[in-house]
């Protein structure tokens, strides 16, 4: 069990049930780890690798791939990894999940009760730097609706300030409104 707090805001977060491989043959090779644990009560299987941990140390960026998945979403990055005053990726990455609605609830945020918010999709190129985080040459799908091109997100301030410039191909917002029929009992 590995357990984190924020010492800043108190909030805690838990991963439990790890179970992982990690083979390194030495300091120059590639390092890999595969498994799964537990994160807000469900399982996550991931698989990665690294070009090597020298690199990496040396606070140069290091050659990453990873994936990720559970019934919530499945995740892939292929990219760089910079460890140098925080953690920065710059990369390749998708993400697709059956319900946003469910993905949010993992996270621990309830969506209003609207016909919304089912199947979702992302792929693009995504790259981070401190607190900012920018998903360039993007696809985003929601619900059968697609948007394409950037998306830049600023955290660290009172609120998150997003910032894009998107092509839709509907913008459907009714399924949104709390005044539309509401979203069957299984709450999926």
């Amino acid at each position: 069990m590995l357990r984190f707090t924020d010492e800043r805001t108190g909030k805690s977060q838990q991963v439990s049930a790890v179970n992982v491989q990690v083979a390194l043959k030495s300091f120059h090779s590639p390092i890999t780890a595969k498994g799964d644990l537990a994160w807000q009560g469900q399982k996550i299987d991931f698989d990665g690798k690294m070009s090597n941990l020298k690199t990496m140390l040396e606070e140069k960026p290091s050659r990453l791939a990873f994936a990720a998945n559970n019934p919530n979403v499945t995740t892939n990055f292929d990219g760089t990894l910079l460890v140098k005053d925080g953690a920065d990726i710059e990369g390749k990455l998708t993400a697709k999940s059956p319900s946003a609605r469910g993905l949010a609830r993992w996270f621990g945020t309830e969506l209003p009760p609207v016909q919304g918010f089912g199947p979702m999709s992302l792929a693009g190129d995504i790259k981070t730097n401190g607190n900012v985080t920018t998903i360039s040459n993007a696809n985003f799908g929601l619900d059968g609706a697609a948007a394409a091109g950037n998306v830049t997100v600023k955290t660290g301030g009172v609120r998150p300030y997003v910032q894009s410039n998107l092509r839709l191909t509907e913008l459907n917002l009714n399924k949104y409104m709390t005044g539309a029929a509401p979203i069957a009992a299984s709450g999926a």
